[in-house]
């Protein structure tokens, strides 16, 4: 229900919105939220993303007729906090992934969806971070995009979030690392909300 709030001015009580408004009837309980949207979010939003978003809702005094409009507000705010390709920016910039070398995309698209670098191989651990940013990371490891040993890819790993960086030239001391981006997004996995898993070709 709407709270009660003292109109000082009118010297009177007023009925003012009280977190999220559904058909006129207020809730303020995030579980009890949750519980409402959560057929309508499921596998497509974190419980800890979505408990933001909903936060900010009850702090909007967000209002709506049904819960549906409310499971798509809360994909609409998740989506707009998906990260920035700057954040995750390479040490020489971005690369589109239509723009990596069409012999070596199977591998990194199967590297990116599926964990596996075939026909590529896995070179193991990596020395240097890719990222602009200096960051704690958890992992970097290099992959080679085609049987052939042709291509290589690096992957990060910081707080569960991989990024993905190619680079155009390996051989000593020239690596390029650019991030991997589709449509000027950055294409990340782990764990990331799946409204903001940028799909590949």
């Amino acid at each position: 229900m709407p709270k009660q709030v003292w109109n000082v001015a009118q010297r009177r009580y007023e009925m003012v919105p009280d977190g999220i408004q559904v058909a006129g009837t207020s809730f303020t309980d995030g579980q009890v939220i949750a519980s409402k949207i959560n057929h309508f979010v499921t596998g497509k939003v974190r419980d800890a993303t979505r408990a933001a978003a909903v936060n900010a809702m009850i702090a909007d005094c967000f209002s709506t007729s049904t819960w549906k409009e409310v499971a798509d507000e809360v994909i609409a705010r998740v989506k707009a906090m998906m990260p920035s390709k700057n954040t995750w920016e390479g040490k020489n910039g971005f690369r589109e992934f239509s723009q990596v070398t069409a012999n070596q995309r199977a591998a990194l698209k199967n590297l990116i969806d599926n964990d596996n670098p075939s026909p590529g191989h896995d070179r193991g651990a990596h020395a240097t971070n890719p990222m602009r940013q200096v960051g704690a990371l958890s992992e970097i490891r290099e992959y080679d995009l085609t049987a052939a040993q042709e291509g290589r890819v690096v992957r990060i790993t910081k707080n569960g979030v991989k990024a993905f960086y190619v680079s155009v030239h390996h051989a000593a001391a020239t690596y390029q690392y650019y991030l991997v981006i589709q449509g000027d997004k950055p294409v990340l996995r782990g764990a990331i909300d799946a409204v903001n898993q940028v799909p590949l070709p």
